[in-house]
């Protein structure tokens, strides 16, 4: 909805093969975004993770909140399990992994939000005399 361009159903790692124009249309959204040093780094994070643009999208616009996006990011693994075999303590221990650096992308993002790139060009100190 946001790119305004139809979202092709993949199956398998090979079948993702969006157009030129695709391509070019969410590369000139993403820039049109003006996002923060942070804010591309929180989205590449979830992007990375949940292996969803769409949903690293949707989480950073507020279409979703964080519970139902790790929800859906775990459909299609729960599928994956109901339809195969579960390793034991695998399939915990990669969502609680998982759980834990989207947390992090997600309240990162909603801390930078409100910063421009300028006000991003310096690091920010960690580090108090405190």
């Amino acid at each position: 909805k946001h790119f305004q361009v139809t979202t092709p159903r993949n199956f398998g790692l090979m079948g993702a093969r969006p157009s030129d124009a695709m391509r070019e249309k969410v590369h000139r959204q993403l820039l049109d975004m003006k996002m923060n040093k942070y804010q591309v780094v929180s989205l590449y994070v979830i992007t990375q993770y949940t292996a969803s643009i769409v949903l690293a999208l949707a989480l950073a616009h507020g279409a979703v909140d964080l519970p139902t996006a790790l929800q859906i990011n775990r459909l299609e693994e729960w599928h994956n399990v109901d339809a195969t075999v579960a390793i034991d303590g695998y399939h915990d221990i990669r969502d609680a992994d998982l759980t834990v650096k989207v947390s992090a992308a997600v309240a990162c993002w909603m801390m930078t939000k409100g910063l421009t790139v300028e006000q991003t060009a310096t690091p920010i100190d960690l580090i108090t005399s405190e």
